[in-house]
């Protein structure tokens, strides 16, 4: 057996993608992460032993199938795999089982959690090898983030994998370890189904009923329940989630129609609207005025009204937005003061302060408009060219992790993503085992929809979930620098070293985890 420790953040087809490591450093709350290649020169099945002062966690890196890809090349920083197999779920493990000749890649996490000051030597033995490494760990810590970020949780993909009905115990349960899963990479804002969301689904369809707020209706008059609502505000808050974006009022794209909402009416359970009833119907623009007047107070109750934002509708386009302009301007008369954000593009928007707090598309031809610390950002399918971040299986991991340079230099107040667990096919029209479907049914490029996977027993993670992780640390790195010196200074070393806007940036794992290490020499 021969083991090779290597920097975290490459995709390992062959010994050749590996990047040789010998030390490295880290803060004291930092998670630290690295790799161990091993190759068998003779069949072994035995445990892999981790012997360090440090808690270490070990993952055997599995490949899983990612096979659409863009229509045309955009740029040329993409791995690709002729067999479609990419490295990316990680199975926790603590044996190795190898015959002859094979290969295995092994992933190692290092929580954040406080470690000692000091050095500590890392070794990594298995079928009569080891392989070992120094961590100094620097006695400063991150500091905590300033920034909103979130990736939407869809409640319905861990009912319908599971078999679970949603908000029952059962749910509950696998609930807060998709939570802890959640809050672990980096997420401080969660997506609140006030109503199911009006996303991703066809016209005339409908995803899974997660309404949390319970209605009754008499007459004209609607009664409203918060009280599942205030438990998963509960849960989440304990879990450690600081902000709150409450599901759509209006159909995605434009807002033509209305959410599914569930009401209880002469002690009947029904639909009283969807997409059959119009965004602009003066019944449920109605039904909206008694909404807020109840959503209100109770925020201010629960002591989150200046977390709390509420969605109108999602990425409207061209023709929908004098449409857009007038939901906005019914929602702000009416909703007493409640912040709303969206999913955008187009910078006539923002011009109309149609909502607090743009979220702009980093493919918007319009990007450069938006001031940086009144916006948030967002990435998904099709943002993709002329080097953008993004998270799909096919791009080197560096691509990803870039991410967290890239929104302190541009000075953004957040960061958005569509799909943390988002198991259906496109426009949810089924529910998908995510293990052997990765593009939505062949319509996103694999890594688009979910980032965690539904494991048996616990969440389990991606290659790709960790360079986001690393992406959210390594801005709350820049902003410890910013600490001890100034906002400018950061830019201006950020800048020297080639990270400049959202498409320039040294393309190189080696490069960029030298600078992260330059980084921590200045703290």
């Amino acid at each position: 057996m021969k083991l090779t420790v290597s920097e975290w953040n490459v995709k390992i087809f062959s010994k050749a993608d590996v990047v040789p490591l010998v030390s490295r450093r880290c803060l004291k709350n930092e998670t630290f992460l690295f790799q161990v290649f091993a190759e068998a020169d003779e069949d072994f099945c035995g445990r892999i032993e981790i012997n360090s002062s440090l808690k270490c966690e070990c993952y055997r890196v599995e490949k899983v199938k990612g096979d659409y890809y863009l229509d045309k090349e955009k740029d040329d920083y993409y791995v690709y795999a002729k067999d479609d197999m990419y490295p990316e779920l990680l199975i926790k493990t603590d044996e190795i089982a190898l015959k002859k000749g094979e290969t295995a890649t092994l992933f190692f996490e290092l929580p954040s959690s406080d470690k000692p000051a000091g050095k500590h030597v890392i070794r990594i033995s298995a079928g009569g090898a080891d392989a070992q490494f120094t961590l100094e760990v620097l006695p400063e810590k991150l500091c905590d983030a300033d920034i909103i970020l979130t990736n939407w949780f869809h409640y319905d993909g861990i009912c319908n994998y599971y078999g679970l009905k949603p908000f029952s115990d059962e749910f509950y349960a696998k609930f807060s370890l998709f939570l802890a899963a959640y809050v672990k990479m980096g997420n401080n804002m969660i997506l609140i189904p006030a109503f199911t969301p009006a996303l991703d689904t066809e016209v005339g369809g409908e995803r899974l009923t997660t309404q949390l707020v319970k209605i009754r209706k008499r007459g004209e008059d609607y009664n409203f329940d918060f009280s599942e609502f205030d438990k998963v505000i509960e849960i989440c808050k304990e879990a450690g989630i600081n902000y709150f974006e409450l599901s759509h009022l209006f159909t995605q794209w434009g807002g033509k129609a209305c959410p599914k909402i569930i009401a209880t009416e002469n002690g009947e359970e029904k639909k009283i609207f969807g997409w059959e009833v119009a965004s602009t119907d003066e019944k449920y623009l109605e039904f909206l005025k008694q909404y807020f007047a109840a959503l209100a107070p109770h925020l201010e109750k629960l002591g989150i009204s200046e977390q709390t934002y509420m969605h109108l509708t999602d990425e409207p386009n061209k023709p929908d937005l004098d449409n857009y302009v007038r939901l906005s301007e019914f929602v702000k008369e009416n909703n007493y003061g409640i912040k709303t954000l969206d999913a955008m593009s187009h910078y006539e928007l923002a011009e109309k302060k149609a909502v607090t707090l743009p979220v702009v598309s980093m493919n918007s031809a319009e990007f450069d408009k938006f001031s940086g610390e009144d916006r948030m950002v967002y990435y998904c399918i099709g943002v993709d060219e002329n080097y953008l971040t993004n998270r799909y299986f096919h791009m080197p991991l560096q691509r990803t992790e870039v991410l967290g340079m890239q929104l302190y230099d541009i000075n953004a107040k957040g960061f958005l993503q569509w799909g943390f667990n988002f198991y259906n096919s496109f426009l949810s029209v089924k529910a998908l085992n995510p293990y052997k479907e990765t593009t939505a049914d062949g319509h996103f490029c694999a890594g688009d929809s979910f980032i965690v996977y539904p494991g048996e027993k616990d969440v389990e993670y991606s290659l790709r979930y960790f360079a986001m992780l690393k992406a959210f640390e390594e801005y709350k790195l820049l902003k410890t620098l910013e600490g001890k010196f100034a906002r400018d200074y950061v830019c201006g070393v950020l800048h020297d070293y080639g990270i400049k806007g959202i498409h320039d940036y040294p393309r190189s794992a080696e490069k960029h985890s030298a600078f992260v290490e330059k980084l921590k020499g200045l703290i």
